[in-house]
């Protein structure tokens, strides 16, 4: 796991979902971390199953000194929906410090 991102509820998931999760983690929390300065991304996955496919829901949080930033996705496909989570906070990130 990169180390200014924290998953929570990890125990829910089977070992290739976590190294989805852990693999994208290391891959996006670098790039926002770098922008934001002193800044700590928290992840809360969901897995939601029904009918014996899964859906996964992911709240991100970015908490910095000065500003809390928050995005959500929901998909069917574990690492679609972690992209579209980190691409949200990624734009967030720029829009406010105009990078």
């Amino acid at each position: 796991m990169a180390e200014n991102v924290k998953i929570i509820n990890l125990d829910e998931f089977d070992l290739n979902e976590r190294q989805i999760l852990d693999k994208l983690s290391k891959e996006y929390g670098p790039k926002i971390i770098r922008s934001v300065k002193n800044g700590l991304i928290i992840l809360h996955p969901k897995k939601h199953e029904k009918g014996g496919r899964a859906r996964y829901s992911i709240n991100l949080r970015i908490e910095t000194p000065e500003v809390l930033f928050g995005s959500k996705a929901t998909d069917w496909d574990l690492a679609r929906t972690l992209h579209k989570v980190f691409n949200k906070a990624e734009n967030e990130v720029k829009k406010r410090f105009k990078l």
